[in-house]
């Protein structure tokens, strides 16, 4: 009898040690979860901060011009966000490149404007791409430190994707540009433009097979979910009186 209850008794204790470890253990889970998300939300402003960063240092000693309030004014305006884009800054350069900031200002090399901004289709689906990649936190999320000046080079880097995440940048910039009502089809010229851009630093860096697989994922998609605008667009493009203006003042920036 005084064996058995001994025997019971050592039972109980010890299922009371296990019981109290895997439940002090659960408790313990649940705060470093929350740990991890703080942490994880912690660290991308840390990097988006450090990003807008890099952009103030390569700016620093290079010479460039920034668009007045009436153009900023009408670059937001086709894109229907008030004031979405805090800055336009055009760099005189004869590297092709952009950048946008997640603090929402967008970088534009003096060569590229002259490539990218040849109709008002195409600056829509450009300035649609960058808001897109800043509203989504699209960039590559690792942080660069350079011990020299920093390059195009670097920024592109900044905001290099892989495939698979540059098809969901590509995929809802074209869903953004029938929400403001334009032809999606805007968009997969623009990106058929950027690969023909040899010079295009992004092109340098990811290759030619890149651009060529990212441009038929889209034209799938295209196909898959906008069949009838696809297939019925009239390939005609006009643009505003506003549009001409702009590039007039972007032509004669660095002249």
């Amino acid at each position: 009898m005084v064996k058995a209850t001994l025997h019971l008794t050592i039972n109980i204790f010890f299922n009371a040690i296990i019981f109290g470890f895997i439940s002090s253990c659960s408790f313990l889970d649940k705060p470093q979860e929350m740990n991890i998300v703080g942490y994880r939300s912690e660290r991308l402003d840390s990097i988006k901060n450090h990003y807008n960063k890099d952009l103030d240092s390569f700016l620093i000693s290079r010479k460039n011009n920034g668009a007045t309030n009436s153009h900023l004014l009408y670059l937001n305006n086709l894109i229907n966000r008030k004031d979405f884009f805090k800055q336009l800054i055009i760099l005189d350069s004869n590297d092709s490149f952009y950048f946008v900031s997640p603090d929402r200002r967008l970088l534009i090399s003096s060569k590229a404007s002259k490539i990218y901004f040849q109709s008002e289709s195409l600056l829509a689906a450009f300035l649609v791409e960058n808001m897109v990649r800043v509203e989504r936190d699209l960039y590559s999320r690792k942080v660069f430190y350079s011990n020299y000046m920093i390059q195009p080079e670097d920024l592109v880097r900044i905001m290099n994707l892989s495939l698979k995440q540059k098809d969901v940048l590509n995929n809802l910039s074209v869903e953004q540009l029938i929400k403001i009502e334009r032809s999606p089809v805007a968009y997969l010229n623009y990106l058929q433009q950027r690969n023909k851009d040899g010079g295009l630093i992004f092109n340098l860096v990811n290759g030619r097979v890149y651009g060529l697989e990212e441009e038929r994922h889209l034209k799938s998609y295209l196909l898959e979910q906008h069949k009838k605008e696809f297939i019925n667009d009239t390939g005609l493009d006009i643009s505003s009186s506003k549009f001409y203006l702009f590039k007039k003042f972007i032509n004669k920036v660095f002249r």
